[in-house]
């Protein structure tokens, strides 16, 4: 399977623009790339920090598109496990530099640890995108 044929269906091309956009807006607001209460991007943003928070939000969206049309296909099994962990490790990421993920603190996990993994955002951004980019090749090969 091509991802370009899939894409040329119009009802899959809906599909992934919306949830590319829905993904970019949520993780925006969840890593503190824009801050609400300002109503305003974080000042301390880091471009490769912003580009790497879209193409997460980017693959995401592909990687659940071409999950809705494997479910269309018949007797086709798909392992479809990297892309959901792709996806919730991105969470982890924050724009911020000195703030703590809020997933980190939702989970219970802080204090010298929490500011390693808000500090080192980065690496676990290009996880992410490894396993996303996993996640696709795999659904997409036959």
């Amino acid at each position: 399977m091509k991802i370009t044929s899939v894409l040329q269906q119009k009802r899959f091309l809906a599909i992934f623009i919306f949830l590319s956009l829905l993904f970019t807006v949520f993780y925006f607001l969840v890593t503190g790339t824009y801050v609400i209460s300002l109503y305003q991007f974080n000042a301390t943003l880091e471009p490769l920090r912003l580009f790497l928070i879209i193409l997460i939000s980017i693959l995401t969206g592909l990687s659940i598109t071409l999950m809705f049309y494997k479910r269309e296909q018949p007797l086709v099994c798909s392992q479809n496990a990297p892309a959901f962990f792709g996806s919730i490790i991105g969470l982890f990421t924050t724009s911020c530099p000195i703030c703590f993920p809020l997933l980190l603190s939702a989970v219970g996990v802080g204090g010298s640890f929490a500011l390693t993994i808000s500090q080192n955002a980065v690496p676990i951004q290009i996880a992410s995108i490894i396993l996303l980019i996993a996640s696709i090749w795999l659904i997409t090969k036959k």
